[in-house]
C-alpha cells in the first residue's frame, strides 16, 4: 500500500534530503521573504507558507513546475507578477487574507487550476481573464470591494462553488446563468436590489445564501432550482415570493426573517420536505399566521 508522503515543517530538516520533499510546511514562522532554499526541492507538489509576513514572491517561485498547491493567506502580499502564468500545472492556488489590490491578467492562464482563494483582499475589480479558468471548481471572493463581476463570467462552465459575500456588488451578471455545474452560491451581504433571470438556469444548484441584500422581489426563474435545498434571504426586502414557489421540491431549509412579506402563496403547501422555515419580522397579520401554519402543517415555523 502507498503512503501518504511526509510533511516537512522546517527547513533544516528538508534540506538534508530535498529531492524527497514533495511537502513543505513554514507557517507562522514569521517569514519577511519566501526562503531561497526551496528552489532545491525540485519535486516539492504542496508549499504552504501562511500567515506569515511575506510581502513579494520571488520569481524562482514560478519556475517550480512541479507545485500543485500552494497556500500564502495570511501575509502582506500587495500585488502579483505577470510570471503567475508559468505555474502551469497548479491546482489550488489560496492568496486570502492578503492586500492585493489587482490581478494580472495573465493568471487566466492558469488552465489546470481548481480553487482559487482571493478573499479579504483589496480588490476592486476582476480582469476578464479570470474567466478562462476552464478547470476553475471553486472562486473564493469574499470580503473586497468589489463593484462587479466580469461580464464573461459564466464561462467558469466547471465552477461548483462560487463565494462573493461581503463585496460591494449591486448586480449579478446575466452570464451567470451559464454557470450549469453550480452547486454553492454565497452571494450575502452585498448591495443586490435585483437577481437575474437567468438564475433559473442553475439546475444543479443545491445552497444559495444571499441575505443582506436589498432585494425586493426573486425572479419567477428560481421556482426553476429544483435541486435547491437551502435558500437563505433574511434581511432583505421582500414583499413577495413567486407564484411557483411550491415548484422547490427539494427545498428543506428557508430563511426570510427580517422581510416585508404580508402574505404567502398558496403553492408553498407542496414543499413536502421543507423541515424549517424562519418567517420571522415580516408584516404578517395573525390571520395569516394562521394560514401559514394550515399551509405548512409539517413544517417548523419561527417566528421570532
Amino acid at each position: 500500500m502507498d503512503t501518504e508522503p511526509i510533511f516537512y515543517y522546517d527547513l533544516a530538516t528538508a534540506l538534508k534530503t530535498p529531492e524527497a520533499v514533495t511537502r513543505l510546511d513554514l507557517h507562522f514562522q514569521e517569514l519577511t521573504e519566501v526562503p531561497a532554499d526551496i528552489a532545491r526541492f525540485t519535486n516539492l507538489t504542496e508549499l504552504f507558507i501562511w500567515n506569515n509576513k511575506i510581502t513579494d514572491l520571488p520569481d524562482f517561485l514560478f519556475e517550480m513546475k512541479s507545485l500543485k498547491k500552494i497556500d500564502l493567506s495570511g501575509n502582506n502580499i500587495t500585488k502579483l507578477s505577470a510570471n503567475i502564468s508559468k505555474l502551469t500545472g497548479i491546482e489550488v492556488l489560496i492568496l486570502s487574507w492578503n492586500q492585493i489590490k489587482e490581478l494580472p491578467k495573465e493568471i487566466g492562464n492558469l488552465k489546470s487550476i481548481k480553487v482559487l482563494g482571493l478573499s479579504n483582499n483589496e480588490l476592486s475589480r476582476l480582469p476578464d481573464e479570470i474567466c478562462n479558468l476552464q478547470s476553475l471548481e471553486e472562486l473564493i471572493l469574499g470580503e473586497n470591494p468589489l463593484l462587479e463581476l466580469p461580464n464573461s463570467f459564466g464561462n467558469l462552465t466547471n465552477l461548483k462553488r462560487l463565494n462573493a459575500c461581503n463585496c460591494y456588488l449591486k448586480l449579478l451578471p446575466d452570464s451567470i446563468g451559464d454557470l450549469v455545474k453550480l452547486e454553492k452560491l454565497e452571494i450575502h451581504q452585498n448591495h443586490l436590489n435585483e437577481l437575474p433571470e437567468t438564475i433559473g438556469k442553475l439546475q444543479n444548484l443545491e445552497k444559495m445564501r444571499a441575505y443582506g441584500n436589498i432585494l425586493t422581489h426573486l425572479p419567477n426563474s428560481i421556482c426553476d432550482l429544483h435541486k435547491l435545498r437551502k435558500l437563505i434571504l433574511y434581511k432583505n426586502d421582500i414583499i413577495e415570493l413567486p407564484e411557483n414557489i411550491g415548484n422547490l421540491t427539494n427545498l428543506s431549509e428557508l430563511d426570510l426573517n427580517s422581510n416585508d412579506l404580508k402574505a404567502l402563496p398558496d403553492s408553498i403547501a407542496t414543499l413536502q420536505k421543507l423541515k424549517t422555515v424562519n418567517f420571522g419580522r415580516n408584516q404578517f397579520t395573525q390571520a395569516e399566521m394562521v394560514k401559514a401554519q394550515s399551509l405548512l402543517r409539517h413544517t417548523s415555523i419561527n417566528w421570532s
